[in-house]
């Protein structure tokens, strides 16, 4: 496939180089989307099984059968208001959810995905994955210090 792609972008006088370089969003493309719907269905899943639990229909209003409760869900986050209270950093609060996922998305670039396809090639790759991972705790508290709120940081 990827053979295929590099004719068709040297068939077009671009250079090589580029097709490795559209492969590789493809295929980070493809493991994104995959796992972007496996967290619809697995959220929907939780919520049918919980209104099983407690004897309730369960998310049916949204789309055929539930099916887009986590869109309606996430369309009412996108408007929800912020609310910044005074003394607050309004900056490092909002830059605390940033720092708190960033780490988890750059080692993605550490899986291989084909003997040639991988992000980053490192002797220490285990030491890198454990530096990133320690540093999600820095955004959860710089987001409780930037809040401005005495009991955020106990």
């Amino acid at each position: 496939m990827q053979e295929l792609l590099t004719q068709l972008i040297t068939g077009f006088g671009l250079p090589a180089w580029l097709s490795f370089f559209l492969w590789a969003v493809v295929l980070y493309g493809m493991v994104a989307v995959v796992g972007q719907v496996a967290v619809v269905f697995m959220v929907l899943m939780e919520r049918k099984v919980l209104a099983w639990l407690t004897q309730r229909k369960g998310p049916n209003r949204v789309g055929p059968w539930g099916t887009l409760q986590t869109v309606a869900d996430g369309v009412k986050l996108l408007f929800k208001e912020s609310i910044v209270g005074p003394g607050q950093d309004w900056f490092l609060f909002t830059m605390g959810p940033v720092i708190f996922f960033a780490p988890s998305f750059v080692l993605y670039a550490l899986i291989p995905f084909t003997d040639r396809l991988v992000g980053i090639t490192m002797p220490l790759g285990l030491l890198f994955v454990f530096a990133l991972s320690s540093l999600s705790v820095v955004g959860i508290v710089l987001s409780g210090w930037a809040s401005n709120n005495k009991y955020s940081m106990l």
